[in-house]
């Protein structure tokens, strides 16, 4: 697994509790664990392969500058981007994560998805006063940790 280094400040399920509480939102258990031991940060492996074209032999890769945290820097934040955010992704996924590009790696915090990892690309996304769609999302793992170990420098 990729190691994490510039973690914001360490939680307590007190203070992750208050959050969810706050912003009425439940944060999936894959990622609540990530943010009891990391609280955000930056992985030393960054690249992530986005889609794989097995024929034509290519592939296109993806980055991760940060994962989200609670109480770190504003625009890193998940209260930052649940905020700006709230309204054009679907409901059942959570951001954990940004890319460079303005893009976000969520989490499916659906039982009948399980806790699959997506890319959601913003240059596709459903225009204002349409109801945000899988469209424009991409699956990256079946979970956290398949997604944690095959992050790549």
């Amino acid at each position: 697994m990729t190691e994490i280094y510039d973690s914001g400040t360490k939680l307590t399920e007190q203070s992750i509790a208050e959050f969810e509480e706050r912003q009425g939102v439940k944060i999936p258990a894959d990622y609540r664990l990530f943010l009891l031991q990391n609280n955000g940060g930056r992985p030393r492996q960054t690249d992530f392969i986005l889609s794989k074209n097995s024929k034509a032999d290519q592939v296109e890769w993806g980055s991760i500058t940060r994962f989200l945290g609670i109480d770190v820097q504003p625009t890193n934040s998940l209260d930052y981007v649940l905020r700006i955010f709230q309204n054009r992704l679907p409901h059942d996924l959570f951001p954990i994560a940004r890319d460079p590009g303005g893009n976000l790696i969520c989490m499916s915090n659906s039982k009948s998805k399980g806790r699959k990892i997506y890319f959601w690309d913003h240059e596709y996304e459903a225009n204002e006063g349409e109801i945000p769609d899988f469209k424009n999302i991409s699956l990256l793992a079946n979970n956290l940790d398949e997604f944690l170990n095959n992050l790549a420098d």
